[in-house]
């Protein structure tokens, strides 16, 4: 007997070449860059008695950026007691900030859930949070605006980082960063770290925050980084420790699936404690992802973005009209590696058979479940080792095999054995 390909093979081959290609693009990816606002901060001088003044203000004098410069920082420094930083320009842009870090948004993302625009924000809400502005009347983006009593504190120094983004393209726009500094601490503390250009580029240009090595250091650990999960109902935890020293209060709240994933115990502590979570039912075929963030004001290491990805619910359904549904349905091939797809077939008696026909074949790339999936092996049987039938509580067990016969136009497989499946 004279057979040919199956077409189903002729597809396989063909997803796994777009499957291959997708992952070498999917590797590249490119850093972001940050342009600084005065790479060196002055000595305050003193008067002419020889004395210090008691507060000292500078400037970035305006830097212009010439065409289109999306990110930069400015460095505030310790004895800081009044700063503020804005964009003049007028192309309805919008940014995002952050400090002591780089913002994880970009200015043109969806705002997440319970944030809003500002006309400007505190540094305590820029080191929280990323922080969105808009331009307001005067063709101004007002970053922040901020004063301090006692001055600011050594380990909330650091580099306040922005981008800029979502509006017309702009020639020309200004930076106005002033700061005003308690003349003592902020020599105490150039003396001691910059002295000169080398040492801004030692203590303070080359790292993303400064803080005081004299100083009590704390340093955030959250573990494990991310806890996988299953479909059904449950809890599981995070454990936060400081691995450095001192004292270091911290905070945790769940940032997105919040309308599955909730905070039971443990949102807040001080050094060690344990962060108790739950979770819903997961009864999409997709698997999902929370994010827990965890602060600990002026450590090393904060925020902590920690996960939990739930499996998908695995089962292949069947309705009452026997159109089959498999989500995940795995083929191994020789040498190559496995690919994961998703399956629809139509149903029906034919002559004495149950046969199926192929009507949908999608491939899926990286999926994050640990459930079992749908099996195709080489000879081309399909076991489903767990379908859902209409009455939604009974499952079973079903081997399908390819039919050479059937398969001329369309891609048909038959029913060749079932059996229960305890749930």
């Amino acid at each position: 007997m004279k057979t040919r390909l199956p077409i189903l093979l002729l597809l396989l081959s063909s997803l796994f070449v777009a499957f291959s290609a997708g992952e070498v693009a999917a590797a590249n990816s490119n850093p972001t860059q940050y342009i600084s606002l005065d790479t060196f901060y002055p000595l305050v001088p003193t008067n002419p008695d020889g004395s210090l003044p008691l507060y000292y203000s500078f400037t970035n004098e305006s830097d212009t950026f010439h065409g289109y410069i999306g990110q930069f920082r400015a460095f505030i420094p310790p004895g800081t007691i009044l700063m503020d930083l804005n964009i003049i320009e007028t192309g309805k842009q919008k940014a995002v900030a952050r400090h002591m870090f780089p913002p994880i948004g970009s200015p043109t993302d969806p705002l997440p859930p319970g944030y809003s625009y500002g006309n400007y924000f505190t540094l305590d809400e820029l080191i929280k949070n990323d922080c969105w502005v808009i331009e307001n009347s005067q063709d101004s983006l007002y970053i922040t605006n901020d004063a301090f009593s006692p001055p600011l504190e050594t380990n909330k120094a650091g580099w306040l980082y922005v981008k800029v983004g979502g509006g017309e393209y702009s020639q020309i726009y200004d930076t106005h960063f002033t700061v005003r500094v308690n003349a003592a601490i902020y020599n105490e503390w150039w003396n001691t770290y910059i002295k000169d250009q080398a040492g801004w580029n030692k203590y303070v240009e080359g790292v993303m925050t400064y803080s005081d090595p004299t100083a009590a250091a704390s340093v955030l650990q959250v573990t494990p980084s991310n806890q996988s999960v299953s479909k059904n109902a449950g809890s599981t935890t995070f454990s936060v420790s400081n691995t450095g020293t001192g004292t270091m209060p911290w905070t945790a709240a769940v940032t997105t699936g919040g309308s599955w994933l909730s905070i039971t115990s443990g949102a807040s502590g001080s050094n060690v404690g344990t962060i108790n979570c739950s979770f819903t039912n997961n009864n999409s075929t997709s698997a999902r992802t929370g994010t827990i963030r965890v602060t600990a004001t002026g450590a090393t290491g904060s925020p902590v973005d920690v996960t939990v990805t739930q499996e998908p619910m695995c089962s292949a359904t069947i309705d009452q009209n026997l159109l089959l549904h498999i989500p995940y349905l795995s083929y191994v091939i020789p040498n190559a590696g496995t690919l994961m797809f998703s399956a629809d077939l139509v149903c029906g008696i034919n002559q004495t058979l149950f046969a199926c026909k192929l009507t949908n074949l999608g491939i899926i790339n990286n999926p994050l479940f640990s459930c079992a999936a749908s099996t195709l092996s080489s000879n081309f049987e399909i076991h489903i080792p767990d379908l859902l039938l209409p009455d939604g509580t009974t499952h079973l067990s079903v081997y399908l095999d390819f039919d050479y016969t059937l398969s001329t136009d369309y891609t048909y497989f038959v029913l060749t054995g079932y059996g229960p499946v305890s749930k």
